[in-house]
């Protein structure tokens, strides 16, 4: 009988990093995990830098949505190191956020724009959508409790927009199947024209969409994948509310904007989260005339984040994106072989 122990691989760090009191405690809650766990996987550049900080037992694998995303777009392969279509001022301050910045990995000035353009380009693909109506994504949440707490709003604040624009509006609500019998019940008799999508292909419900509201979390990663001007939302009791605003480390709910320390995506968060602040983001995103300079920018900065959730393997004259799913494989395998060689060697 075989009674080597295993080797533990925990996937997904714990979000220490955005609260203070556990961002001040990171070199012990690390060496605690260090205890059970053999290796740790992590999705998000900056937490192998937390983790790593006394002892190598953490890697950086890259986000599994972008690595979904660039599958469909058959990015998997090596990019030459060509002219990139990033705007000079955008490439200086990527330039010196990524050795500057605690959220960023460091990257080759050359490097960060041309990742930033190949992740920019497969996301303002052509588009397929209906010119005599506006399409609303909800993605209200994968709990129950999520749900319970958004759906009433978005419905109210999609009913004010419809109010006041001359225009048919039809929402799409891709789900899963957990939670799909809540908003069938909520959304039984709305007369709103709409429809429940469960398992169905969000990427492309997204891509068809003039605009997604989101509650925040992978969600709004896919969203931004798909290319969709995104509204990010997370309703909470005031009480959670007031305990967030002594604790949290970080200004902001969504990936791009924690990276960058800046409002790159809209956000309606807590009491800023209501119908009628919701149903004005809708508006915004209706009256949206062709994409000011600013709003450019800004675009090419939520790429440029979406670009960190990647490896990339890069020398002088190519780079090359990595699976998430190869990494963690291969971090598998070293721990197994690690047990293998200490087994052999009693």
């Amino acid at each position: 009988m075989d009674h080597r122990p295993p080797a533990i691989v925990h996937y997904v760090a714990p979000s220490i990093w955005a609260f203070k009191h556990k961002h001040r405690n990171a070199a012990s809650t690390a060496q605690s995990l260090g205890l059970f766990i053999d290796h740790m996987l992590v999705l998000l550049p900056f937490e192998a830098r937390l983790f790593n900080h006394h002892r190598t037992w953490t890697t950086f694998v890259g986000h599994p949505s972008v690595e979904t995303f660039m599958d469909a777009h058959d990015l998997f392969r090596r990019h030459d190191l060509l002219s990139s279509v990033v705007p000079p001022s955008i490439t200086t301050e990527l330039e010196s956020l990524s050795m500057t910045s605690e959220w960023l990995q460091p990257v080759a000035p050359a490097l960060w724009p041309m990742q930033t353009a190949i992740v920019h380009a497969r996301r303002h693909h052509p588009r397929q959508r209906r010119t005599d109506e506006f399409a609303i994504a909800a993605l209200v949440g994968s709990r129950e409790d999520e749900v319970k707490q958004t759906i009433g709003l978005v419905k109210r604040a999609v009913e004010s927009f419809a109010s006041q624009h001359n225009t048919r509006v039809r929402v799409v609500f891709p789900t899963i199947p957990s939670v799909a019998h809540v908003l069938r019940k909520h959304l039984d008799s709305w007369a709103i024209p709409h429809a429940i999508h469960v398992q169905a292909n969000t990427a492309a419900l997204l891509q068809a969409s003039d605009v997604a509201v989101a509650v925040s979390g992978t969600v709004v990663i896919e969203s931004l994948l798909a290319g969709t001007p995104t509204v990010v939302m997370y309703r909470a009791n005031w009480l959670t509310e007031v305990i967030a605003a002594a604790v949290a480390r970080v200004r902001f709910v969504s990936l791009p904007n924690i990276l960058f320390d800046r409002e790159l995506v809209p956000e309606l968060v807590f009491s800023k989260c209501t119908s009628a602040s919701l149903a004005h983001a809708l508006s915004k995103a209706f009256n949206a005339p062709a994409r000011s300079s600013s709003h450019a920018d800004d675009d090419v900065l939520v790429s440029a984040a979406l670009s960190q959730l990647a490896v990339w393997k890069s020398d002088e004259t190519s780079t090359t994106p990595c699976r998430a799913s190869d990494i963690a494989a291969e971090v598998v395998v070293r721990e197994m072989d690690k047990i293998t060689a200490s087994a052999s060697s009693i």
